[in-house]
């Protein structure tokens, strides 16, 4: 239970938050507008913010493996 207090499990814990919370709710405020074309590319840029999502707290995951094991 060492990795609790490692300064480096935390920063990644804030950085996995920012990326996987913070980032994706800014992107799916609000309905798309506009032309077909522009509702498409925003409905693009929110299924690449939910990717981000998913992939940073995978990625925190494997980074709390790392220091669990060490």
């Amino acid at each position: 239970m060492r990795f609790l207090w490692n300064w480096r499990w935390w920063l990644g814990v804030v950085l996995a938050s920012i990326a996987g919370v913070w980032l994706p709710s800014q992107f799916f405020k609000g309905t798309p507008k506009g032309t077909v074309s522009a509702q498409v590319w925003t409905l693009g840029a929110n299924h690449r913010a939910y990717i981000l999502a998913v992939v940073s707290w995978v990625l925190l995951l494997g980074w709390w493996a790392t220091l669990f094991f060490i």
